[in-house]
Formats: C-alpha cells, structure tokens, sequence
C-alpha cells in the first residue's frame, strides 16, 4: 500500500514526517495523513514524492516491490520523459490563478535568457516547489 511505501521510504532515509512536509512544501499534518491512509496525495504530488525518492510511481502506487531509481527511467528515454512533463505542465496551467500564469511567463522568459546567455545550468541546481492543494 502506498501509506506503507511512503513511511518506509521516509524511516529508511532517516526523515522525520516534518522535514518531508517541508520537502513536499504541506503541512505536516497533510503529510501525516499520507502515511496513515486518512489522504490520498495527488497526481502532481505522487510525482514530486517520486522524485524526491528517486522511486518509480509504480513503486510507490505498489504495482511492483522494485524501487526502480526514477532516473534510470528517465535515463533509458530521457526525451520523452522530458517531453511528456512539459506537456503536463502545460496542460495543468488551466488551474492557475492569472497570477501564477503571470509568474510562470516570467520564468521562462529568464530560462530563454539564460539559454541564449550560455549560462545553462544543470537541471540538479533547480529546485521546484509543489503547491499545496
């Protein structure tokens, strides 16, 4: 079960419920309710959990016990991977408040520039901070 998953994974990297909460950037009472089944997290913050653990989504949604690392996976088809999260993001921006959508126009505005700057960074520099829904 995912609950399962997610408290040992969380034990066996020696996290505390707090300091995944603010990994995930949740209450801490949210991330307790994850791992004692009271709340399903959803879609965008499976992922984010996922990349946090460097786990599979089928690993944590227990379709297999193999914690496949999620970078072998990306490792093995980079582009589409790559491909299909953008296209993800894109279709998910519907949600967004004007602000946001404001704020996100901006931001790839700066990648583009720092793009045509040559000061492309490594993706492991970025981190990016889930909302809480």
């Amino acid at each position: 079960m995912f609950k399962n998953k997610l408290k040992k994974l969380r034990k066996d990297n020696g996290h505390t419920q707090e300091y995944m909460a603010l990994q995930l950037n949740i209450s801490r009472p949210t991330y307790t309710r994850y791992e004692t089944g009271e709340r399903e997290p959803d879609y965008l913050m499976l992922k984010q959990i996922a990349i946090f653990f460097n786990v599979s989504l089928d690993y944590l949604l227990d379709v297999t016990d193999t914690p496949t690392p999620l970078t072998a996976e990306i490792e093995s088809n980079p582009e589409s991977i790559r491909e299909k999260t953008l296209k993800e993001t894109i279709q998910s921006t519907d949600e967004l408040s004007e602000e946001s959508k404001a704020d996100m126009l901006r931001q790839l505005s700066l990648v583009k520039l720092r793009d045509k700057s040559g000061l492309v960074e490594t993706a492991a520099e970025f981190h990016v901070n889930p909302v809480e829904t």
